[in-house]
């Protein structure tokens, strides 16, 4: 794929651009201040994503300038406490009007503010820096804020602003409307567009409380384990397709995520075993967890899988299982999975059955092994999550012989055959 720059790399490994006779240069040391997950190196291949956000950035702040009637917003930070240099600038024909930070903050609005936000965090996702979908949850997020504060209000937030958000929050999870989690979640994603507008220099001060105002207490939802006997109608009633992706989220402790990004050299095709760390944690410290797949688990990923490419699993036309995008300014989302037990269930529920969410088969498999003595403390380390304790973390190290007598327990346990 080509590379879209949206600015022009110079000799002196800085980027810049020129805008309305203006011309605006970035270095590499800022780009990796304010963008680190965007900045590899001090390259043209390693920095053009930062620079393409900064870049959008500095245009959205250019156009409020312009709306507000400003030739430029201010001359470079290094100038405005040089005279002389900004003199001898202004003498080569460059254009210069030193607005007050207070008046760029009044032409500024909050929805101008989050969707610059937004544009700045999508190139983020593009660049697979954060997931579509957390980009998607902060634009939820940041929209129910813009709908309550407005979308033409000042950016300029105070302590009291985030209390009476807070506050707002609390009646919604009071009223149902919201969920203890999501609130929490709101209230942290205000924080961060605050920090935000504040390292992007569209504000000079941070609200006073922003490290001390009283998170939304957080009440998980509570996910009920699978029960044996509803695994087994799952898997007496769909496609062997279907059946591999619910065996190996019981085998292996999986989710949808996990099963599409399983890589062929992360599979042991002799010996039938998985050898991972979650998606999600891959570079965390988390085990790297050997599972010994059971003989129907194994037949069918021998059967469906691919040994060699870059994912053993994949749709019928050889994409990916799960794919998130952004289109448009919204987030298209195709999961095969999802969508065949979506059809299961249907299946099932006219014929009178109702089977759960399949989140909870993983949550079943743990919550087995947990009844069990010898294997309650393996629990962590089925589902790929760092150890609880020291001592959980020395028990699931100590022996791969012990953890494949628990899978196989729970094999019999789910009645696989």
């Amino acid at each position: 794929m080509a590379i879209q720059c949206e600015m022009t790399w110079t000799k002196s490994n800085r980027w810049t651009r020129m805008h309305d006779g203006q011309r605006f240069y970035v270095g590499c040391k800022v780009l990796r201040s304010n963008y680190p997950t965007l900045f590899v190196d001090t390259t043209k291949l390693g920095s053009y994503l930062a620079a393409n956000a900064w870049w959008a950035d500095k245009e959205a702040t250019l156009r409020i300038g312009e709306r507000a009637g400003v030739v430029s917003i201010k001359p470079p930070r290094d100038l405005l406490h040089n005279p002389k240099a900004l003199a001898a600038r202004q003498a080569k024909g460059e254009k210069f009007v030193v607005v007050p930070v207070t008046e760029v903050q009044q032409a500024e609005t909050i929805g101008m503010a989050i969707a610059a936000m937004l544009r700045s965090k999508q190139l983020e996702a593009e660049a697979k820096g954060i997931s579509c979908g957390r980009w998607n949850n902060l634009k939820l997020q940041l929209s129910h804020f813009e709908n309550w504060k407005g979308s033409n209000a000042s950016i300029v937030l105070t302590g009291a602003d985030l209390i009476d958000y807070r506050n707002k929050l609390l009646a919604d999870v009071d009223r149902k409307e919201f969920e203890s989690g999501h609130a929490a979640n709101c209230l942290v994603t205000l924080k961060q567009f605050c920090r935000w507008l504040w390292t992007t220099e569209r504000v000079d001060t941070l609200p006073r409380n922003i490290d001390t105002i009283e998170p939304i207490p957080n009440v998980p939802k509570k996910i009920k384990p699978m029960k044996p006997e509803e695994f087994r109608v799952l898997i007496e009633n769909c496609s062997e397709r279907t059946k591999l992706y619910l065996l190996l989220m019981l085998n292996c402790g999986m989710t949808q995520v996990d099963i599409s990004d399983l890589k062929p050299e992360q599979v042991d095709w002799t010996e039938g075993r998985i050898i991972r760390r979650r998606s999600k944690t891959e570079d965390k410290d988390v085990p790297e967890v050997n599972y010994k797949l059971w003989k129907p688990t194994f037949d069918l990923l021998k059967k469906f899988g691919s040994k060699t490419g870059v994912r053993v699993l994949t749709n019928d036309n050889g994409g990916d299982l799960k794919v998130e995008k952004i289109v448009n300014g919204k987030l298209r989302k195709v999961d095969n999975f999802a969508s065949a037990y979506s059809r299961l269930r249907v299946k099932l529920k006219k014929k009178g059955i109702v089977v759960a969410a399949a989140k909870t088969i993983k949550k079943g498999g743990s919550t087995k092994l947990k009844s069990n003595p010898l294997y309650r403390d393996l629990r962590f380390y089925y589902l790929g999550q760092a150890s609880k304790t020291i001592a959980d973390k020395h028990y699931a190290g100590e022996s791969d012989d012990l953890f494949d007598e628990a899978l196989e327990w729970l094999r019999v346990e789910f009645g696989v055959k």
